[in-house]
C-alpha cells in the first residue's frame, strides 16, 4: 500500500453499499437467467468466489457484516429460488468457518 495511504474505518461504507445491493439490477438479471435454465431443465452449478474484503474494507469502508448481506441475497436468490440448483459460494464458506 501507498505511504500515504489512510484505510476507511469498517462500516462508513456500509449504507451505500448496501442500498446498492438491494436496488441492483443485476439481481434481476442473474433471476432471469436462472428461470430460462429451469425452463431448460438444467441443472446448473454457481460458483462464486469471494469478494476481496479487505481491500473493500480498506478502501471503501464496507465491514464484514454488509459484504455477508451479498452472500445471503446470492443463496436467497440461487438456491431457495431454485431449489434444483446447486451454488458453491465460497464467501460463505469463508464467513462460516468451514474454508481458511
Amino acid at each position: 500500500m501507498r505511504k500515504n495511504f489512510i484505510p476507511i474505518k469498517p462500516g462508513n461504507g456500509n449504507k451505500y453499499y448496501l442500498q446498492n445491493l438491494q436496488t441492483s439490477k443485476e439481481w434481476e438479471d442473474l433471476d432471469i437467467l436462472l428461470s430460462v435454465l429451469q425452463e431448460l431443465d438444467a441443472a446448473p452449478l454457481i460458483i462464486s468466489r469471494p469478494v476481496n474484503g479487505p481491500l473493500l474494507q480498506a478502501t471503501k469502508g464496507i465491514s464484514a457484516e454488509a459484504r455477508q448481506e451479498y452472500y445471503n441475497r446470492l443463496e436467497q436468490v440461487v438456491v431457495s429460488t431454485f431449489f434444483t440448483f446447486q451454488l458453491v459460494c465460497f464467501g460463505l464458506l469463508i464467513f462460516s468457518g468451514r474454508l481458511g
